[in-house]
Protein backbone atom coordinates (compact mmCIF):
# COMPACT_ATOMS: atom_id res chain seq x y z
CA UNK A 1 0.00 0.00 0.00
CA UNK A 2 1.32 3.43 -0.91
CA UNK A 3 -0.23 6.56 0.58
CA UNK A 4 -0.74 10.09 -0.70
CA UNK A 5 1.48 12.61 1.09
CA UNK A 6 -1.62 13.82 2.94
CA UNK A 7 -2.42 10.29 4.12
CA UNK A 8 -6.00 10.76 2.89
CA UNK A 9 -5.84 8.27 -0.01
CA UNK A 10 -3.80 5.24 -0.99
CA UNK A 11 -3.26 2.74 -3.75
CA UNK A 12 -3.11 -0.99 -3.20
CA UNK A 13 -0.90 -2.93 -5.58
CA UNK A 14 0.98 -6.14 -6.24
CA UNK A 15 4.21 -6.59 -8.18
CA UNK A 16 4.53 -9.49 -10.61
CA UNK A 17 7.34 -9.92 -13.16
CA UNK A 18 8.27 -6.25 -13.04
CA UNK A 19 4.73 -4.90 -13.33
CA UNK A 20 3.27 -2.97 -10.41
CA UNK A 21 -0.43 -3.67 -10.80
CA UNK A 22 -2.77 -1.35 -8.92
CA UNK A 23 -6.09 -2.86 -7.98
CA UNK A 24 -8.50 -0.32 -9.37
CA UNK A 25 -9.28 3.10 -7.98
CA UNK A 26 -7.28 4.70 -5.22
CA UNK A 27 -8.91 4.26 -1.81
CA UNK A 28 -9.93 7.28 0.25
CA UNK A 29 -10.71 10.93 -0.30
CA UNK A 30 -11.20 11.56 -4.04
CA UNK A 31 -9.48 14.93 -3.69
CA UNK A 32 -6.30 13.11 -2.61
CA UNK A 33 -6.36 10.54 -5.42
CA UNK A 34 -3.89 12.50 -7.60
CA UNK A 35 -1.41 12.59 -4.70
CA UNK A 36 -1.78 8.83 -4.21
CA UNK A 37 -1.23 8.18 -7.92
CA UNK A 38 1.86 10.41 -7.90
CA UNK A 39 3.28 8.54 -4.88
CA UNK A 40 2.58 5.20 -6.57
CA UNK A 41 4.24 6.29 -9.83
CA UNK A 42 7.29 7.51 -7.90
CA UNK A 43 7.49 4.11 -6.20
CA UNK A 44 7.27 2.40 -9.60
CA UNK A 45 10.06 4.60 -10.92
CA UNK A 46 12.25 3.96 -7.86
CA UNK A 47 12.14 0.20 -8.38
CA UNK A 48 11.95 0.16 -12.18
CA UNK A 49 8.46 -1.33 -12.22
CA UNK A 50 6.07 -0.80 -15.11
CA UNK A 51 2.82 0.66 -13.71
CA UNK A 52 -0.51 -0.91 -14.60
CA UNK A 53 -4.07 -0.70 -13.32
CA UNK A 54 -6.98 -3.13 -13.61
CA UNK A 55 -10.60 -2.43 -12.83
CA UNK A 56 -10.62 1.35 -12.41
CA UNK A 57 -13.89 3.27 -12.55
CA UNK A 58 -14.26 6.12 -15.04
CA UNK A 59 -13.30 8.59 -12.30
CA UNK A 60 -10.28 6.48 -11.39
CA UNK A 61 -9.28 6.14 -15.05
CA UNK A 62 -9.46 9.91 -15.43
CA UNK A 63 -7.18 10.37 -12.43
CA UNK A 64 -4.66 7.91 -13.89
CA UNK A 65 -4.90 9.64 -17.30
CA UNK A 66 -4.19 13.01 -15.70
CA UNK A 67 -1.02 11.46 -14.24
CA UNK A 68 0.16 10.47 -17.72
CA UNK A 69 -1.13 6.91 -18.08
CA UNK A 70 -3.46 5.78 -20.84
CA UNK A 71 -6.74 3.94 -20.34
CA UNK A 72 -8.14 1.04 -22.30
CA UNK A 73 -11.67 -0.20 -21.75
CA UNK A 74 -11.68 -3.98 -21.53
CA UNK A 75 -15.38 -4.55 -20.99
CA UNK A 76 -18.27 -4.02 -18.65
CA UNK A 77 -19.10 -5.67 -15.39
CA UNK A 78 -22.44 -7.32 -14.88
CA UNK A 79 -24.31 -7.77 -11.65
CA UNK A 80 -26.12 -11.08 -11.61
CA UNK A 81 -28.79 -12.01 -9.13
CA UNK A 82 -28.52 -15.81 -8.80
CA UNK A 83 -32.18 -16.21 -7.83
CA UNK A 84 -33.25 -14.61 -11.13
CA UNK A 85 -30.43 -15.55 -13.53
CA UNK A 86 -31.06 -18.40 -15.97
CA UNK A 87 -29.02 -19.75 -18.86
CA UNK A 88 -32.05 -21.33 -20.48
CA UNK A 89 -33.75 -19.94 -23.55
CA UNK A 90 -32.53 -19.13 -27.05
CA UNK A 91 -31.24 -15.65 -26.10
CA UNK A 92 -28.60 -17.24 -23.82
CA UNK A 93 -27.45 -19.87 -26.31
CA UNK A 94 -24.21 -18.02 -27.07
CA UNK A 95 -23.36 -17.84 -23.38
CA UNK A 96 -23.86 -21.54 -22.62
Amino acid sequence: VVFASSGRACITYRVEVGVCLASGDPVGDHRAWPQAVDAWLRLCQTYGWAPGVMGASSQGAQTYREAGLTALELGDEAILRPADFKLSGPEMRGVR
